[in-house]
């Protein structure tokens, strides 16, 4: 096997996962948010308490891998859809909880 195609197969692997993940938490596609219904490839893993590590430091092999051991050790995750999923980071990033208040520094 080339380095290519190993490559190649670890990123199918990782789709895969991912997506093995979101059928898990959203079984009718359903977006936690705002309750529209999408096909599994579109539905992104959210963390309910915001992530505590940087995702773009690892692949998205580790990053499933991470994904599924937390829901494991029991994380609260969810599935969003990208809209539900940017706009509820965002506001997570500048310092409000998941409620809409503020967080006490």
């Amino acid at each position: 096997m080339t380095s290519a195609e190993r490559t190649a197969y670890k990123a199918k692997y990782a789709h895969k996962r991912r997506l093995d993940l979101v059928k898990l938490l959203a079984p009718d596609g359903r977006c936690a948010k705002c309750d529209g219904i999408f096909e599994h490839e579109q539905l992104e893993v959210d963390h309910v308490d915001g992530i505590g590590w940087d995702h773009n430091s690892v692949n998205q092999h580790r990053r499933y891998a991470r994904y599924w051991r937390e829901h494991e050790q029991g994380v609260p995750l969810r599935a969003m859809c990208p809209p539900c999923n940017q706009s509820d980071g965002q506001r997570f990033r500048r310092g409000y909880e998941r409620s809409g208040q503020r967080r006490a520094p």
